[in-house]
């Protein structure tokens, strides 16, 4: 039986549960069940919240291990529908609230910026510097993201209505984490103000890749992330011919062609939507 409060034992098991999405679907369920059997043990034993906790973390570096070394990409999580990437999303926004509640210094600080107003007016003062530092930082992402022309009204409604999702489950994560971090590692009270505003700039630049990045790979009809890559071409040949990795959308709605670098006549990826003749091809049909 667990020893320790249940904020505790929710919290761990809510952060187990977010990283095995890092852990190829093939290997999840036997890797977690090994990760709950031993942090079942863990909170059986006479240890302190805090070592339970950093027992729990230990499992990020082991599922990104597994995932670096699989044949996919391990450095992101493998999030292949739109309901597993929300669902890992609003998994991360629990944990992180629940960490900054069952935190006394965090938690007085929370509620205390309820009613001064100031942590607040800091925190959407570094969401708004980042909004406008994201135009000089991912040029690239946040062009090809904005450019949806191409893309019938409904493809175009449900893709904003996701980036939307997306982000609202991470600014829980986004006000919480740097609150944690200036709290917990900060000595002064000024130097936590100071280390609270880079960490959500730091955070929110980030955020915002991830969230384009993700919906670049994804196939803009069924928001399925794309899969089975294919090297076409070759570089040396770029100026004439296509070279670059074409994705696939495993429900059959179309191919995604991302050239290795920009030329003059593919300077960017492209979106190809497949006809009922590909049908054969796919288990479901296109349709």
């Amino acid at each position: 039986m667990s020893r320790h409060a249940p904020i505790v034992t929710c919290a761990c098991g809510l952060l187990l549960r977010a990283t095995s999405l890092f852990v190829p679907r093939r290997e999840r369920r036997s890797w977690l069940a090994e990760w709950r059997g031993e942090l079942h043990y863990v909170l059986g034993c006479n240890v302190a919240d805090r070592d339970c906790i950093a027992f729990s973390l230990g499992a990020v570096p082991d599922a990104f291990w597994i995932g670096r070394n699989s044949l996919r990409r391990g450095w992101l999580p493998q999030l292949e529908s739109p309901a597993e990437c929300l669902a890992f999303l609003a998994t991360l926004a629990v944990a992180g609230v629940s960490l900054a509640m069952y935190l006394p210094q965090v938690r007085l600080e929370i509620f205390s910026a309820a009613y001064d107003g100031p942590p607040e007016i800091n925190f959407l003062l570094a969401l708004l510097v980042t909004c406008l530092m994201l135009p000089a930082v991912l040029p690239i992402f946040l062009r090809a993201g904005l450019r949806t022309e191409w893309l019938s009204p409904t493809m175009r409604t449900r893709g904003w209505i996701f980036v939307g999702a997306k982000i609202t489950l991470l600014l829980p994560l986004l006000f919480c984490g740097p609150v944690v971090l200036g709290r917990v590692l900060a000595a002064s009270r000024a130097f936590g103000t100071v280390l609270q505003t880079f960490a959500t700039m730091g955070g929110a630049l980030f955020a915002a890749f991830w969230v384009i990045d993700d919906q670049l790979q994804r196939c803009p009809s069924c928001l399925r992330r794309l899969t089975n890559p294919a090297r076409v071409g070759e570089r040396s040949r770029s100026f004439l011919n296509f070279s670059g990795v074409e994705y696939v959308c495993i429900e059959g709605h179309g191919v995604l062609h991302v050239p290795d670098f920009p030329t003059s006549w593919f300077n960017e990826q492209r979106w190809l939507t497949l006809d009922g003749s590909w049908q054969s091809l796919f288990q479901h049909g296109i349709p």
